[in-house]
Order: structure tokens, then sequence, then C-alpha cells
């Protein structure tokens, strides 16, 4: 027999995975640009950092743009954001669908600085 305990434990669950499912729909995402510039005996260096905010955007988008950057490779994921200047951007991710089965078989990214 099932108690009242595990009912609402394996309600809690399934709120959590539509908590994760609803955030991971949303079409976009928030990071944050860090800029690092400095020399050694080697030269001069610069470093751009892209960080996912995964408090604003949800651990799930942390998640997949990771996935994204390790499967697509960095330098490709890097073009959608060589030109931004240091602060905060929304990011949206603009879907690009096959035109015969409507299906998404490639995607950009866009960034607006907030």
């Amino acid at each position: 027999m099932i108690d009242a305990e595990q009912i609402k434990s394996f309600l809690d669950q399934e709120a959590d995975l539509l908590d994760m499912y609803d955030k991971r729909n949303e079409t976009h995402f928030f990071i944050k640009v860090s800029i690092c510039h400095w020399n050694d005996k080697n030269g001069l260096h610069m470093r751009k950092d892209i960080r996912v905010l995964s408090r604003k955007s949800g651990k799930s988008w942390v998640e997949w743009f990771d996935e994204d950057c390790s499967n697509s490779g960095a330098n490709f994921i890097y073009k959608n954001f060589k030109d931004l200047e240091e602060g905060e951007y929304k990011v949206t991710i603009q879907e690009h669908r096959d035109w015969e089965t409507g299906y998404v078989d490639d995607w950009t990214y866009k960034a607006e600085k907030i």
C-alpha cells in the first residue's frame, strides 16, 4: 500500500521535472562576458570568458550550453560572441528549421546587452 509520504515525494519529483522542462523550453538564457588583458615576457595577452548565469537562466541552460560547446567546438560557439564587450547579456536562441520536415536542424545565438 502506498502511503501519503510516498505520494508527496512522487509529486515533488514530478514538479521538479516539469519545472526543468519549462525552463529548458524557454528560448533565452543569460551570460556574463569578462575580458582580461595582461602582459608577460611572451607578449601581450587577452582572454574573454563567457559564463552562463545559472541563477538567472536555470541549471539546465548551464548544462545545455556546456554540451553545445563540447559537441560543436569552442571556435564555432565563439563566432556568435566574438564582438561582445564586457557585461551581462540576454542570449536568444534562433532556431533554423528544415523546410521539408519542420525539425530544428541548426541554431544561432543572438545576444542583447542588459
